[in-house]
């Protein structure tokens, strides 16, 4: 038997399936630092939305807001006059400010707020106050505003801050989008490099160690077995240095690849890391639109 028929076709088989696999994955690679680039750039401009969103939420003083509608509103006045809020501790007091007053931002502040103002209505009501606020005071329920000028200034600053809260939750999607996407290609390159590492490994088994063989003698029996002298003068050899220099080029190519690997799994990590808590939920946009949670 012609056993340079058989490694011959081995070595060109093996060469060419990992020729087709590895310009698969290569050109993937390729496509794949393009959009870690695309995705950084859409970070970063997500990152300036949320810093011009958060500048004008603060702009509108929900503080402020929340102040009004507590302090001026004759409709929580007369909930106070009819003892809704009392036989309750200040938090249950608070508890019960939202639940009628739903429309309120929820902020720790309003707690003391609101003590104050229950303070001073229940002194009123003691005086047999007939009139608690004058012409120049706002409201609390925007339904009972007496006053339209006072009810259009607070109405519109209350549509104002809903607006920038959908923009908020529009940041939030767009930013839980780009996370499932980092995590969905941090979970791809795991593959890719197992991949690489067998394509590696394949080069030498299915393609370098055949062509070491050749040529060999019509009918001659193989025989495989290790005697160092051999193996090192069969590598110093002519076609030794030529298998050698062929393998260190193409492992070469695929190291370059594999390295360009860890620097896409390193720059998807760090951009999933700048994707914190704050950029994913409401109260990182402003501390009236939720709670943060306690560590």
């Amino acid at each position: 038997m012609d056993w340079n028929w058989f490694f011959s076709s081995l070595a060109q088989c093996g060469a060419a399936l990992i020729g087709i696999i590895a310009a698969f994955i290569i050109s993937k690679l390729l496509n794949e630092s393009e959009k870690a680039d695309s995705f950084q750039n859409q970070f970063e401009k997500l990152k300036a939305q949320y810093t011009e969103v958060r500048k004008r939420i603060d702009l509108l003083e929900i503080g402020k807001w929340n102040d009004r509608i507590i302090n001026t509103s004759y409709g929580l006045f007369d909930l106070i006059a009819n003892r809704e809020f009392d036989d309750k501790t200040p938090e249950e007091r608070q508890a019960h400010l939202y639940l009628r007053f739903p429309h309120l931002y929820k902020h720790e502040s309003n707690k003391a707020q609101f003590e104050s103002f229950f303070i001073y209505a229940k002194e009123a009501i003691s005086k047999n106050s007939a009139v608690y606020f004058d012409e120049d005071t706002p409201l609390t329920n925007i339904s009972a505003i007496r006053n339209p000028e006072i009810y259009k200034e607070l109405n519109d600053r209350k549509i104002e801050i809903e607006k920038h809260k959908i923009d908020a939750e529009s940041i939030i999607r767009s930013c839980q989008i780009l996370n499932e996407e980092i995590q969905d290609k941090q979970a791809g390159f795991k593959q890719t490099k197992v991949i690489l590492r067998m394509l590696m490994f394949g080069l030498f088994f299915t393609v370098i160690y055949p062509l070491s063989f050749l040529p060999m003698a019509q009918n001659e029996t193989i025989k495989l077995f290790f005697i160092p002298n051999n193996v090192l003068s069969h590598i110093f050899s002519n076609q030794g240095w030529m298998l050698l220099l062929l393998f260190c080029f193409v492992e070469g190519i695929f190291g370059y690849f594999f390295r360009l690997v860890n620097k896409l799994i390193k720059q998807y990590k760090t951009m999933k890391a700048s994707i914190g808590d704050n950029y994913l939920n409401l109260w990182g946009y402003s501390e009236y639109f939720g709670e943060k949670p306690k560590k």
